[in-house]
């Protein structure tokens, strides 16, 4: 009988992006699973929806170590204390492999370091089926290499940001399962190719070719169940037009040109309008909003409830997607989570991104509106916003729906 063994740092019902993501994964292998996690915070919500899941009953979950203690943050500055728990996990996860018992492997990363306790029980098991899934890109992750935020950084947030890239977003980890793992699960193809082309570019142990084969897409989903996403006709809309954007805006996540566009199009006149940012915002670009006189278009909110989130998407007319921005020759490999749940909403987009992008490729395909980060194309994208009729981004596969290419391999 198949049975797996999962290296995942934290798991539900700790409710994270990385921990779902690995529960959605493990769910779709359609097998009894033994999960090795570590402490964190419990979503309750989560707990009882996990509770009414039949699937969620085929896996056994044990936790070694807390994932605060382990992790080197704000909140937990000893260095040497976290990588001393990090390593803990990594021994506790290795030694309770049971290689009678478990012919599949799984690893998830984010955290990194999964990827070290996964490549110890490939080298001792070499007949384990080792599936390394990873939530975004470690090795020259571009977030890693952006100029702009690490100048805004005070020196003691430099020395942090560089402590945590060597010992935590680590390019080798990424290397070691790529060399090491059986296969490979992505969020996307744009994803897998990026991250196929750092690999060859210092590592010649496998071709290209060699690295599609063993590389599965599994699309972000939703469970059924559990979809908390509903579309309310009946909602009250605002009383101004408002685009509404929810989730951090910081690293290569850029709104300067957005803001820039939105100068312009005042400047020139058109209806009123709001737009409504809810989470982390650059300060940077607070200041650029004041300096063009545009606080009566802009509200920024910190980050809200879920719940009420999903309330505030319902009474928006637009929808906005900041995406990850990079060159327009280069591959982007983020799929922002938001774009299924505006998807699940059937709300109106706009998506302001890079060619090479997944959520460009996606809203396109949709016919729903969407333009590189440009000034000139974001004002003209902005203008139409204001009469589309339809411009509704089609991403919404459930969780068996995507499992079907991981279930393909078993």
């Amino acid at each position: 009988m198949n049975y797996c063994y999962a290296i995942t740092g934290v798991f539900v019902p700790t409710n994270m992006p990385m921990s779902l993501l690995s529960y959605k994964y493990l769910r779709g292998l359609n097998m009894p699973v033994d999960v090795v996690a570590m402490n964190h915070m419990v979503d309750q919500s989560l707990v009882e929806k996990l509770s009414k899941d039949p699937k969620y009953k085929n896996m056994h979950v044990s936790f070694k170590g807390q994932y605060n203690d382990a992790l080197f943050s704000i909140h937990n500055i000893n260095l040497f204390k976290a990588l001393k728990n990090v390593n803990r996990y990594i021994e506790r996860a290795i030694e309770e492999f049971d290689k009678n018992k478990y012919n599949y492997l799984f690893t998830s990363s984010f955290p990194a370091f999964t990827i070290r306790a996964g490549k110890a029980i490939k080298d001792k098991y070499p007949d384990v089926t080792w599936i390394a899934s990873f939530t975004d890109p470690i090795n020259h992750s571009p977030y890693k290499n952006d100029a702009r935020t690490y100048h805004e950084y005070s020196l003691p947030e430099k020395v942090a940001f560089n402590l945590y890239c060597k010992y935590y977003v680590n390019d080798h980890d990424e290397i070691l399962a790529f060399n090491h793992a059986d296969y490979f699960i992505f969020i996307c193809e744009e994803q897998r190719d990026y991250m196929i082309e750092q690999y060859l570019k210092t590592e010649t142990k496998y071709t290209r070719a060699d690295l599609l084969k063993k590389s599965i897409i599994f699309p972000l989903n939703y469970i059924p169940e559990w979809n908390d996403i509903t579309k309310l006709s009946g909602t009250k809309k605002n009383d101004v037009f408002t685009f509404a954007h929810f989730g951090r805006v910081y690293g290569l996540r850029d709104a300067t040109v957005f803001i820039e566009a939105v100068n312009e199009l005042v400047k020139e006149g058109v209806q009123p309008f709001i737009v409504k940012q809810y989470g982390e915002f650059r300060k940077s670009d607070k200041k650029l909003i004041h300096k063009y006189g545009l606080d009566a278009y802009f509200e920024i909110h910190d980050q809200i409830p879920y719940k009420d989130a999903i309330e505030e998407m319902n009474r928006s007319d637009i929808l906005l997607i900041f995406d990850t921005i990079m060159s327009d020759d280069e591959i982007q490999p983020y799929l922002p989570s938001k774009i299924l749940e505006y998807s699940l909403l059937e709300k109106n987009t706009l998506t302001i991104s890079t060619p090479k992008s997944p959520s460009f490729r996606i809203a396109r395909a949709s016919e729903a509106l969407v333009c590189e980060n440009k000034c000139d194309a974001i004002k003209e994208t902005l203008r139409k916003a204001f009469t589309v009729e339809k411009s509704v981004i089609k991403y919404h596969a459930t969780n068996d729906e995507a499992a079907k290419a991981l279930q393909s391999i078993l």
